[in-house]
């Protein structure tokens, strides 16, 4: 599926839909995020995309969820088809779900977000972190979503 198939027919209307969605996740706003994925549906189908207009660090709508600490919204994105495990579109790298800040981590875990090296070391899983090097040594020179 093209991006072009994913949205409305036109051009205009495609941007209405995906700056409705934006401004309802930057709203922090569950009800209206519901009802604009109801009214396009096609969105379903880009919610790994960058928010439009740029978000921070080409965050996902889900990334602003979880930098909102909102598990409703983290739930509807998700049941709407949003990877757990996408990253932002940042040049240096893409930040994860797991790299927000936040007390969501154990609920994202427990949707399947993956423990990459820096989550791990971040929120203290000390024996993650040396199953991970344990597996891949290479990992210790990992770069994170920052590119450091």
């Amino acid at each position: 599926m093209s991006t072009d198939d994913r949205y409305p027919p036109d051009a205009s209307s495609a941007r209405v839909a995906r700056e409705a969605l934006a401004s309802a996740v930057r709203a922090d706003n569950v009800a209206e995020v519901r009802s604009v994925l109801h009214q396009y549906p096609a969105l379903k189908a880009g919610l790994d995309d960058p928010m439009q207009p740029d978000h921070a660090f080409g965050a996902t709508p889900l990334l602003a969820a979880v930098y909102n600490g909102n598990r409703e919204m983290v739930d509807v994105l998700l049941h709407a088809g949003a990877s757990i495990d996408a990253r932002s579109h940042w040049w240096a790298g893409g930040f994860g779900v797991l790299d927000a800040e936040g007390d969501l981590a154990p609920f994202l875990i427990e949707r399947g977000a993956t423990i990459d090296i820096h989550a791990a070391a971040r929120l203290g899983m000390l024996e993650k972190v040396t199953e991970l090097l344990s597996t891949g040594p290479e990992l210790v020179h990992a770069r994170g979503g920052d590119g450091q």
